[in-house]
């Protein structure tokens, strides 16, 4: 019965921590799931791109290995430069734990929102 719970509770508030954990194995599906939206309507030439990205980010400017924050955020903010897009809904309603200043980092380059993030439900 508490695994029931448990996972009720991660449905209703709509986040659960584990899933953007650092363990591959952790809701795996969750994570697919994530990057096939992503995909599907962005294309994958930002992959080639964020990946390049970061291969030439200076060592210095890379995020603390052992620090999830400072990874998930560099990703967050990476993933809008190289777009050009501010992803911001997205990784809300995928609930990955992106912080405030990363979102306010990225408003202020002033990224246009992409339109499907708007038009989804028509």
């Amino acid at each position: 019965m508490w695994l029931l719970a448990s996972i009720f509770e991660s449905f209703s508030n709509g986040y659960d921590s584990r899933i953007w954990a650092e363990n591959l194995r952790v809701m795996v599906n969750w994570k697919k799931a994530f990057m096939i939206e992503l995909v599907s309507h962005l294309s994958d030439d930002f992959i080639q791109k964020l990946y390049r990205r970061f291969r030439h980010t200076p060592e210095n400017l890379l995020p603390d290995k052992d620090n999830q924050q400072e990874k998930t955020d560099f990703f967050f903010e990476t993933l809008c430069e190289v777009t050009g897009l501010d992803l911001t809904l997205f990784f809300r309603r995928w609930y990955v734990p992106v912080s405030e200043d990363a979102y306010q980092r990225v408003i202020e380059k002033g990224y246009a929102p992409p339109h499907w993030l708007y038009h989804e439900d028509l």
